[in-house]
């Protein structure tokens, strides 16, 4: 199907393709790394409106929900022999009204009901060799912003929150599940 093809999504607007068009990829008019650009129903309509492009022939894409799409929701690192978890979790909701706390960046949205926290089992120690560890539970404000923005993670790493450059240094397996809205 066009989305296992074509990365999923529309060049313009990211939604799911239902169309795709050859002649655009020839002209080399958009930098596509697919052989036909990949669009939705109204980007495909806007696109092809133009007078250089009325002689494209837009295609049906084939099979367009046969594509999965999936969302990363944790990701285990280990720096030496020390597991870390970060964890996409429902945001709970404001303990405290916001006009008494501030906004919090794990408030959720209609947009992003998700947070990601970082989960550190060993984060402390109580005591010494009979002692016990104390794990602990941190948020990640704006992870999702910059797993979102592959260019910001790459051009703009070194201005990165430490949680984010930990995750990218140390990152060693990656879990996805399907996400039902694709």
């Amino acid at each position: 199907g066009i989305n296992a093809e074509y990365g999923g999504s529309c060049y313009i607007c990211d939604q799911k393709p239902f169309m795709k068009c050859p002649q655009c990829y020839l002209n080399q008019e958009f930098a596509c790394k697919y052989s036909a650009v990949p669009y939705c129903e109204a980007c495909c309509a806007l696109v092809h409106s133009h007078p250089n492009r009325e002689d494209h022939s837009p295609e049906c894409a084939t099979n367009p929900t046969r594509g999965i799409r999936m969302v990363l929701t944790a990701v285990l690192c280990i720096h030496t022999s020390h597991y870390v978890t970060y964890c996409r979790v429902p945001a709970p909701p404001p303990l405290v009204p916001e006009d008494i706390a501030g906004p919090s960046n794990m408030t959720p949205t209609p947009h992003n009901p998700y947070c990601w926290v970082f989960f550190d089992s060993m984060a402390d120690r109580e005591g010494g060799i009979g002692g016990y560890n104390i794990p602990q539970v941190e948020e990640c404000p704006q992870l999702e912003d910059w797993l979102q923005n592959p260019a910001k993670l790459l051009h703009e790493k070194d201005r990165a929150p430490d949680f984010v450059k930990r995750l990218i240094s140390d990152a060693l397996l990656c879990f996805y599940i399907r996400d039902k809205d694709a």
